[in-house]
């Protein structure tokens, strides 16, 4: 069980990566933000099955993200403008 221990740090940076590079193509390239949102919640539920209460900081790195994005490529909410 101790081995698998070290490689949790770097599934859920990668995954973390991987949802924010979702969020970018889908923000840009699709104009849409319907399915890929739903990707966050599974690093949320990887870091609270993994690290219990520490999860919050992933829960919060996703809430600056996703917004950070928003307004980075001008799209809005939605990807309506």
């Amino acid at each position: 069980m101790q081995k698998y221990w070290k490689h949790k740090p770097f599934s859920l940076a990668l995954l973390l990566a991987l949802c924010a590079a979702l969020a970018i193509y889908f923000q840009v390239y699709r104009t849409t933000d319907v399915l890929y949102t739903h990707f966050f919640y599974i690093t949320i539920i990887c870091a609270g099955l993994w690290y219990y209460k520490k999860a919050i900081f992933v829960a919060f790195y996703n809430d600056v993200v996703i917004p950070w994005i928003y307004v980075r490529t001008g799209k809005g909410w939605g990807g309506s403008n």
